[in-house]
């Protein structure tokens, strides 16, 4: 269990900003990083590959709070 856990902790999702034309906020867009093949197998494994394109939204919660 520990080294499945230490794995998954090597597993980072990296934001990416854009600049817009217009004013407001920038584009953020979410992509995993570059991982081994072990990492990307156990990833695919539990179904949650592309969990960052559908992000779970949860009110009062962000990344930062």
């Amino acid at each position: 269990m520990d080294t499945l856990l230490d794995i998954l902790n090597d597993v980072r999702l990296a934001t990416i900003l854009e600049d817009t034309t217009t004013r407001g906020r920038a584009k953020a867009t979410y992509k995993l990083e570059e991982m081994s093949d072990e990492e990307d197998s156990i990833i695919k494994a539990l179904g949650v590959k592309d969990l960052q394109n559908n992000r779970l939204k949860f009110k009062g919660v962000g990344v930062y709070n």
